[in-house]
């Protein structure tokens, strides 16, 4: 069917389905009078061509002025229903006026459009106010008969004519109250039946974000994983998602889509986000309109998630705007319901998280105490007992360099012990990564006496502490590496940062690696702290590369994300650790 006569269609049934009956009987009527019209004396009026074609013209203007209302002003008439009863009972009386009008001399013939003017009425109205339009067509009975008979008012045809209307008008307002009546009752279930169906999915959707949870640790995961469950057992015709950045107050699209999501326009695409962001900014929900391939007009609504009180991310949904009513828009409650809900579980495992990684630190830390109050004594109290001895042989030249050599490597073992200890009691997630290796590299550059410079580019973003250990770590043995093999005289340390990825580049000025070590360091057991960064890194899903630089030393890079993969286990722990 063609969209003029779809929308037409729409605009008789918008009040009752009895209209666009009484509606299809005018037009009728209105071929009949026309007919009439042309006819001459004595099967029609008589009328002259102009008086006849100025009748045809005006009965032709009924349907043309109907079809004009529903197409031009098809939006506004859906918003007040009283404005269309009454701009299409205005094109009805006019109609029917300037017909009675143009065939003053011969009227008789188009009394029935009175009639059906009297029928639409009580089909529209109220019976108060169709008897007052009933009163008014009565009235251009009246004169209409009187300016036909020069003999006087024939009192039968015009009582029976008033009559006919006035019972007309109350049977057929009775029939159309109790229709409208029974479409309401229809409508109420049907609105309950969509609401009880609204809520069964809000419950199987709650349900599902409680097993999600139970499944997704990382608390930026569960908020992805939460907003893409939401979308597709929501029934909402399109939708997006969108993380909150709250460092840079902007919100950054998801590959969390709805079917239908990439077919909409740049236009569409920058009032979303703007959308969005509002609703971040905001916490509040956010309702906007548009229009969407294969869906006609939709409102948009945009969620906020909440994570203690903070907004996290926001979700973006719309549905057609047919079913939404801003008096009683369960879809829109809904939607802030599951959204409340997923911020709750990402609270709680952001909260797991934080006190997991406070668990981590603390037994970090005792570790720490215990390799200091025990193993590095023991080592200080050996490395005692080998000097006295040193002290006490004179003549054996080669035991005393056994001892000597002896007294180094404890010395050495002491050394490595305290840059472990560091490491475990640094506390890199509490800092931050780059605040640490700033500490690393101060603490580092004093001790040794070696120039160490250190520069970052991007802003620190939230990272993993299995990330940030294991690049702290990478940065520790690289610095070792220039200072205990490479002869480096400075040492420069760079750190990349973007929303996905952190990298970082430990460059020296020494004598660089033999070929050999570039090539088996991940499997050769000679290379225990390359092999074992390198490691470490690959398991966080990471990129790891050693390199000689263009004119000298060596050039360390390692790239990891900035969330731990969930495949990282208890071993990949223990290494970042």
């Amino acid at each position: 069917m063609p969209l003029p006569l779809v929308r037409l269609r729409a605009l008789l049934h918008a009040q009752s389905r009895i209209e666009p009956r009484m509606v299809e009987l005018q037009w009728v009527v209105m071929f009949l009078v026309a007919i009439g019209a042309c006819l001459p004396i004595p099967l029609g009026p008589g009328l002259s061509l102009f008086s006849a074609a100025a009748v045809l013209m005006t009965l032709a203007l009924h349907p043309t002025a109907y079809v004009l209302v529903a197409n031009v002003w098809h939006t506004w008439q859906k918003k007040d229903n009283a404005v269309r009863i009454a701009l299409l009972t205005a094109i009805d009386v006019v109609v029917a006026m300037s017909v009675l009008f143009l065939t003053a001399a011969r009227p008789g013939f188009t009394q029935v459009l009175l009639f059906c003017v009297v029928l639409l009425t009580a089909t529209r109205y109220s019976r108060a106010r169709a008897v007052a339009i009933t009163t008014l067509m009565a009235i251009l009975q009246f004169f209409s008969m009187l300016a036909a008979s020069r003999d006087g008012i024939p009192v039968t045809t015009l009582g029976s004519a008033v009559v006919a209307m006035f019972a007309v008008t109350y049977g057929v307002n009775l029939l159309s109250v109790a229709e409208r009546k029974e479409a309401a009752i229809a409508a109420e279930n049907a609105r309950l039946y969509r609401a009880v169906l609204l809520r069964n999915r809000e419950l199987a959707t709650i349900n599902a974000l409680g097993e999600a949870a139970t499944r997704v640790a990382d608390p930026d995961h569960l908020l992805e994983s939460g907003l893409e469950l939401i979308l597709s057992s929501m029934p909402v015709v399109w939708g997006h998602g969108y993380r909150y950045d709250q460092q840079t107050g902007v919100v950054l699209p998801l590959p969390v889509t709805r079917p239908g999501s990439n077919e909409v326009s740049d236009r569409w695409d920058a009032h979303a986000q703007l959308e969005a962001l509002q609703a971040a900014q905001t916490r509040r929900m956010v309702l906007g309109t548009g229009t969407l391939v294969g869906c006609g007009d939709v409102v948009r609504s945009s969620t906020p998630i909440l994570v203690q009180g903070r907004p996290a991310g926001v979700l973006q949904a719309a549905v057609p705007a047919s079913l939404y009513h801003a008096s009683d828009d369960t879809t829109a409650q809904s939607l802030a319901v599951v959204c409340q809900e997923l911020g709750a579980w990402v609270e709680r495992a952001a909260l797991r998280t934080a006190a997991q990684r406070n668990l981590v630190l603390e037994e970090k830390n005792r570790i720490a105490r215990e390799l200091h109050d025990s193993v590095l004594q023991i080592l200080y109290s050996t490395g005692l007992g080998i000097e006295w001895c040193t002290g006490r042989v004179d003549d054996d030249m080669l035991l005393k360099g056994k001892l000597t050599e002896m007294r180094r490597l404890t010395a050495q073992a002491g050394h490595e012990l305290r840059s472990v200890i560091y490491t475990l009691s640094s506390k890199v997630a509490e800092v931050g990564l780059l605040p640490a290796l700033a500490t690393l590299v101060s603490s580092f550059s004093e001790q040794h006496g070696l120039p160490i410079s250190l520069s970052a580019d991007g802003q620190d973003p939230e990272i993993a502490v299995l990330c940030q250990n294991a690049l702290h770590r990478v940065v520790r043995e690289s610095l070792m590496n220039a200072y205990k093999h490479a002869g480096a005289t400075h040492v420069s340390v760079r750190l990349v940062c973007d929303h996905e990825t952190i990298t970082v580049v430990v460059q020296d000025d020494g004598v660089g690696l033999p070929e050999r070590t570039l090539q088996d360091f991940a499997v050769n057991q000679e290379h225990f702290g390359l092999r074992t960064i390198s490691k470490q890194i690959e398991e966080l899903d990471g990129r790891f590369e050693i390199m000689n630089g263009e004119e000298s030393g060596a050039v360390v890079r390692a790239t990891v994300p900035t969330r731990a993969p969930a495949k990282v286990g208890m071993h990949g722990i223990a290494s970042a650790n």
